[in-house]
Parts: structure tokens; sequence; C-alpha cells
């Protein structure tokens, strides 16, 4: 391959790798390095697959042929663009090696995109991307007439001061691993992310009330409430009505009424008989019929009312049971031995 993308070992976030840029270029006749030097390109239709082919100058004057290039190809010579077009501390290989690296990393990810430049850190690469193409008066794109009287090699020699001030720098001390915390897990199960145990204080507090359901309420002003047309409840009782008048209510179910005059059975006090239906002396099955929502008397809902009661008081002791271990840092058990 003529270009490679190099992988830099994983650096803390402080400092981002200098000297190579992210691309290295190499030499297709004799695998030297090309990347700060100039390179002959092929132009011929037959090398512009992939990467194309790089040749050193060495090579060239040779007249190397490999592959499917030969001597007499068209070419292009690449010169190492080093000099600046849009701000002092920047040559035009770091600004071209800046967009490729924001359009193969993401913009906003100024640590793969320093790596990418390899002569930057993330904040300076940041800022010249701000400073030049974000605030720049003809945005999207950067000032075009600006110019640099600088020789040559007085901005290498400026760029090699730079990188070297930079490998100059410390290393900033390791980060400590991340973990879970001391034995956090070991703490009586534990979930620091939800502030709860996998077992909690009165574990079986919720079996008082899980299966709880109630009924229609005419109590505490429930028997005002105006009915939806749309409530299912209300569409079944609605429905039996209808088929109680058409004589399509088996006579084994028996419903009394409310004191309005509508609802269905309160609790404990339906009566059902037993009526045994005999057609051409079989016994046919009758259909099953609408299943309405029962009325809560006073004494069911007072008894269920008990129970909500009971288990709030539970609940509130738990939390004040766990409560009272934040407060005083008592899951932290390393510290408290």
């Amino acid at each position: 391959m003529t270009v490679t993308h190099r992988k830099p070992a994983a650096q803390p976030d402080e400092v981002a790798p200098v000297n190579e840029p992210g691309v290295q270029f190499e030499c297709d006749g004799c695998a030297c390095d090309l990347t700060h030097t100039i390179r002959i390109k092929c132009a011929d239709p037959a090398c512009q697959s992939e990467d194309g082919v790089d040749i050193c100058p060495t090579c060239f004057c040779a007249g190397k042929e490999f592959g499917k290039h030969r001597r007499g190809h068209s070419y292009r010579v690449i010169e190492f663009n080093s000099y600046p077009i849009f701000s002092e501390d920047w040559g035009a290989d770091e600004e071209l090696l800046l967009i490729k690296g924001i359009a193969s990393q993401g913009l906003g990810n100024w640590k793969k995109i320093a790596e990418h430049v390899g002569t930057q850190t993330k904040e300076e690469v940041e800022k010249h991307y701000n400073d030049v193409y974000v605030d720049s008066p003809e945005w999207p794109l950067p000032r075009m007439d600006l110019e640099f009287e600088i020789a040559p090699e007085e901005f290498q020699e400026r760029k090699r001061r730079r990188i070297a001030a930079m490998n100059a720098l410390p290393l900033p001390p390791p980060k400590v691993a991340p973990t879970s915390a001391p034995g956090i897990h070991e703490v009586a199960t534990f979930l620091p992310g939800r502030l709860e145990f996998e077992h909690e204080l009165d574990n079986e507090a919720e079996d008082l009330v899980k299966d709880l359901e109630f009924g229609v309420c005419l109590e505490y002003g429930g028997d005002q409430i105006i009915e939806d047309e749309n409530d299912l409840d209300v569409k079944a009782r609605i429905k039996w009505e209808e088929d109680k008048r058409n004589g399509l209510v088996p006579s084994s179910v028996f419903v009394p009424e409310r004191k309005s005059g509508k609802g269905p059975l309160p609790n404990g006090d339906g009566v059902k008989s037993e009526d045994v239906v005999m057609a051409n002396g079989a016994a046919d099955e009758e259909e099953e019929a609408t299943q309405l929502p029962p009325v809560e008397t006073r004494a069911s809902l007072a008894f269920k009312l008990t129970l909500l009661e009971t288990y709030a008081q539970r609940v509130e002791k738990r939390l004040e049971s766990k409560a009272f271990m934040f407060d005083r840092s008592l899951l932290e058990y390393k510290k408290v031995r």
C-alpha cells in the first residue's frame, strides 16, 4: 500500500502525539518513507486504482517499473507544501491533514484529529479551526487573500522548535484505571446506579398490594363523576344492559342494580342461581355473560384502603433506613472498618 494510516498507542487526553502526521506515504518501488519529502505520483489511468502509485525521486530517475506502472507513464510532482497559507504557525500540508482528519474522524473529535495532523496538540487544532474557518469573515471558506513573508528555512526552524518544546513537556502521571468503587458490588447486592438493593428491607411489602384491584367506587364523591362513554367498563355495562333488554343475558347470571339504577354487582351482595337449560334432550352451554366491574362496598373499600396505608408505612420505614445508610456513608465499609 502506498498510503498507511498510523494508529499510535493510546495517550492521555492532555498529550497528543507529535512529529508524525496520521498518514504515511511510501515509495511503491523501494518502500522508503516519502511523508516529509517530494514524491512522484503516477498520473496514468492504469495506476489510479486505490491510493495510486507513489515513487521516490531515486526510483523515478532509475526508470523502475513495478506492477502496472511503466516508465513512460505520465506523472505529477507532489511537493512537500510546508509553507503557511492561513496562519503563520500552520503549513499547507498541516491544513490538508486537518481537513482530512475532520472528514475521517468527525468534527469535534479533536484528540483523534490532532493525532492525524501529528504536529499540533488538540487544543491548538481546535483553536486554529475556530479562528481560521469558523470565525472567518468569508465563512465557510477561510480568507484567501493572506500572504506571509517568511523564508521556508525560518518556517521549518520555527516548526522544529515548537515540536521540540512539545516533546520536552513532562508527561502527566498515568490515570488510575476506572473501577466500580472498592467492593461496592459486595455491599449487600447494592445497585449504585439506582440507589437500590437487590433485596430491599422488608422486601415482601409489595406482596401485600401487588394483586390489589378496585372496582367501581361510589364513595368519596365517586358517584358524582361523569361517565366516559369511551371507557371500556362503561361500554361493557351498556352492552350488558342491551343484552338484558333483548333477552340475551343468561338466566344463570343475576346482577342487582345500584341505587341509581345502573351498575354491576356489589362485592359480596350477589346471588347466583343454578339453571340447567335443556334443549333436544342435551344441556347446551350458555354464552358467557359480559363481565362487569364490581361495585366497591364500604367494607371492601375500607379494607383495601387499610392495606394501602399499611404498605405506605412499610415503604416509609424502608426509605428512612436507606437514608440513614446514605447520610452516614455506611456503604463505604472499607472506610468504616
